[in-house]
């Protein structure tokens, strides 16, 4: 049996949680069964070190933040007919925007947006986001699967205008090798920031960004 290729778009590979649930999925993935192909818009990152330490297949179009380019796009249509994917799926709107025009230029015969947000405002963004996620909404009818991490992302979605083909509920995977209780380490970590063993710990793990509301969970009400 021949392996179903997939290339994957994602802006970049930095050090985010889109980016790190795409690295574990194609490093994870049975190769006999999937060939899986990363393209970024931007270069570099800690997941692109891994992902090509991991012996796939990687590329980078070169685009800088902010900036549209077709000779990015073109690089990615030839990228696609050379590599003649069975499914393009995309990572994050700016990877949903160019990688759908791509797809369809190079005539590639499915494409799947892969939401990992929920309820964004906006506002807090520049204009070029904004008319990103309205382009994304009027094209969305063409797409084939729209992929969310949470029922939260298909509703706050759906209320933008977004109407797929098909919807599908994926939620993140969790390693529980990794992330499991640990004694030990609690004790340290309670040791070096002075926590007395009964104290109640509330814990954000997010980047910087205003989709992530810090200051709303600086405000969670405490009894």
């Amino acid at each position: 049996m021949n392996a179903i290729t997939i290339v994957h778009f994602i802006t970049d590979l930095q050090m985010g949680g889109a980016e790190r649930m795409l690295a574990r999925l194609v490093t994870a993935s049975d190769r006999h069964a999937f060939r899986h192909v990363v393209i970024t818009l931007t270069p570099g990152g800690p997941f692109h070190d891994q992902i090509r330490a991991a012996g796939l297949e990687i590329h980078d179009l070169g685009m800088r933040r902010g900036r549209p380019s077709l000779s990015a796009l073109w690089r990615a249509v030839q990228l696609l007919r050379r590599i003649k994917p069975h499914v393009v799926q995309t990572w994050l709107y700016h990877a949903d925007a160019l990688g759908s025009v791509a797809a369809r230029l190079a005539g590639c015969p499915k494409v799947c947006w892969n939401l990992r947000c929920s309820d964004m405002d906006l506002s807090r963004y520049g204009r070029a986001t904004r008319w990103v996620v309205q382009f994304l909404a009027r094209i969305s009818p063409s797409i084939d699967l729209i992929l969310s991490n949470s029922q939260a992302g298909i509703t706050a979605h759906q209320s933008l205008g977004y109407r797929g083909k098909r919807w599908m509920l994926i939620p993140n995977g969790v390693e529980l090798g990794t992330y499991r209780p640990d004694p030990a380490a609690r004790r340290q970590w309670r040791s070096q920031l002075g926590l007395a063993e009964d104290c109640v710990v509330f814990l954000m793990v997010a980047r910087r960004d205003p989709m992530k509301d810090h200051p709303g969970f600086y405000r969670l009400p405490v009894r």
